[in-house]
């Protein structure tokens, strides 16, 4: 299953992720820290 391993190589060279929302079209963005599980079940 190369599509995991490709997955947990790009989770474990970044730290961050961006999380954008939009409430009446104006949009929002914020840095949020991230981790998985080995199995890629919890993020």
């Amino acid at each position: 299953m190369k599509k995991i391993g490709d997955l947990k190589e790009l989770f474990n060279s970044q730290t961050l992720a961006v999380l954008a929302t939009h409430n009446n079209n104006q949009p929002h963005g914020c840095l949020v820290a991230f981790a998985c599980s080995d199995d890629l079940e919890y993020l």
